[in-house]
């Protein structure tokens, strides 16, 4: 018995230390994803200040074109190294989806058409992907609406209008939905007159003056509302009287182009 007892108690501690070094190594596994989750985060946001700097500071600085396509190149390949090891990464694959439409919209303005539609066609997918699993994420429907908005521009650069058309008809239904979650949302507001413009503006060039005006009108009604909240903003209502006065001349009425 005395026997049993010291090779159970024998047991019993090797037992431990097994256990012992387990809950060692679970501790040392867990440390280390935790790192990698870490070190995945930071690499996440890096790529994503780069994407930043790109759409807020130099997408409108002329010459900088060299140096968006760098920076992409670069913040894209770190997202794709990501995604490799963390497919299912919510916050890479996000990144990815800006990094495409940054893409497709720089090809776009260097004439680079076949490339833009690539890239754009691969953000849309991606963000429909994600929007599957979070509806009602509000950056997630910006996003789609941006790259929306972009493809249409792109088929109307290509002559391809109705399909301009259904892209533009989209955008405007998801802008006008934000607009209403987030009523007092400026910058929702200025995508909502921008979606008016475009429409009235391909209206224009397919010869199709009487909706080009209604689109245009909706823009100017849109437009004095938006004024009354930032009386600063004069520039959307020049635009639209604008563009008002363009479809009335084009039309014949001299008196209305003339007010």
């Amino acid at each position: 018995q005395q026997r049993g007892v010291v090779g159970l108690v024998i047991t019993l501690f090797t037992l431990s230390w097994a256990l012992g070094g387990v809950f060692w190594n679970y501790r040392r596994a867990n440390k280390e994803a935790e790192r990698a989750r870490n070190a995945r985060s930071e690499a996440v946001e890096v790529a994503d200040q780069i994407l930043f700097v790109i759409q807020d500071e130099l997408i409108n600085i002329s010459g900088t074109s060299s140096v968006q396509h760098k920076l992409l190149k670069s913040s894209h390949r770190l997202l794709e190294r990501l995604l490799v090891g963390s497919p299912n990464d919510e916050q890479a694959r996000y990144s990815m989806v800006v990094s495409h439409s940054h893409r497709g919209v720089l090809a776009f303005r260097q004439g680079r058409l076949t490339e833009a539609e690539r890239e754009l066609g691969m953000a849309n997918e991606s963000i429909s992907i994600l929007l599957n699993s979070a509806p009602d994420n509000r950056y997630y429907h910006y996003s789609l609406s941006t790259i929306l908005s972009e493809l249409g521009e792109l088929a109307q650069a290509r002559g391809q209008l109705d399909r301009a058309q259904e892209f533009f008809q989209r955008d405007l239904k998801l802008v006008r939905k934000r607009q209403e979650i987030e009523p007092n949302n400026l910058e929702a507001q200025d995508k909502l007159y921008a979606s008016y413009v475009r429409l009235g503006d391909l209206a224009q060039i397919r010869g199709e003056l009487e909706d080009a005006r209604h689109h245009f009108q909706l823009g100017y009604d849109f437009a004095k509302r938006r004024l009354q909240k930032d009386p600063t903003n004069l520039q959307i209502l020049i635009s639209a009287l604008c563009r008002l006065g363009d479809v009335a001349l084009a039309s014949g009425d001299l008196d209305a182009a003339e007010k």
